[in-house]
């Protein structure tokens, strides 16, 4: 979700500190555009963290409309064995460490500052870290997080006014843009059939 410290934070802040450093439109709209990603992706991270974690066991066959009636058996639910979770380890480890390492901000004594950067590109200019971007994209990132955590483990509503204002826009999220019926209806229809 780009949360400081971990590696998705300095992969955003780079992006977005390149996007405000840098002249023209084009680069000030794709710093605006990515704010709100920012907000959008802890959100939806958070989101489905919270609704696998969080509430009631929505699981296994009694909860399948296709097997209602059916002879139901009840899901015991175990962790995950030491071949698994081993790797998550290792992977949660780098994930927190490894995106500082990789580009640091600052000289570190074995890894000099952007290593990485100037590796692959000599002649690009690195941005300096920007601590005030940093910090804004942190609360929006938070921000995105709270909202999901009430929405999602709190349960609290949006009120009617805000719900009302946003209906076009969850109505079309949630008939996806309305991809299948276009899809269906010209390509499967006109052309296939």
């Amino acid at each position: 979700a780009g949360i400081f410290p971990l590696a998705g934070f300095w992969s955003k802040d780079e992006i977005l500190s390149h996007a405000w450093g840098s002249d023209g439109v084009v680069s000030q709209l794709v710093f605006w555009l990515a704010l709100i990603a920012v907000f959008m992706t802890a959100f939806y991270m958070f989101r489905a963290l919270f609704m696998t974690f969080e509430g009631e066991f929505r699981g296994g066959a009694g909860s399948d409309p296709e097997m209602s009636g059916s002879e139901t058996h009840s899901v015991h639910l175990v962790e995950s064995p030491v071949t698994m979770v081993s790797p998550l380890i290792i992977l949660g480890i780098a994930s927190v460490i490894i995106g500082f390492l990789v580009n640091p901000v600052l000289d570190i004594g074995l890894v000099p500052t952007h290593w990485l950067t100037v590796f692959l590109a000599p002649a690009a200019h690195v941005p300096e870290f920007n601590f005030v971007i940093g910090i804004l994209s942190t609360v929006i990132a938070l921000s995105g997080i709270g909202l999901a955590f009430s929405i999602y483990v709190q349960k609290k509503t949006i009120s009617q006014s805000i719900s009302d204002r946003l209906s076009p826009i969850r109505i079309l999220l949630s008939r996806r843009y309305y991809f299948d019926e276009v899809y269906e209806k010209f390509f499967t229809i006109r052309i296939l059939y």
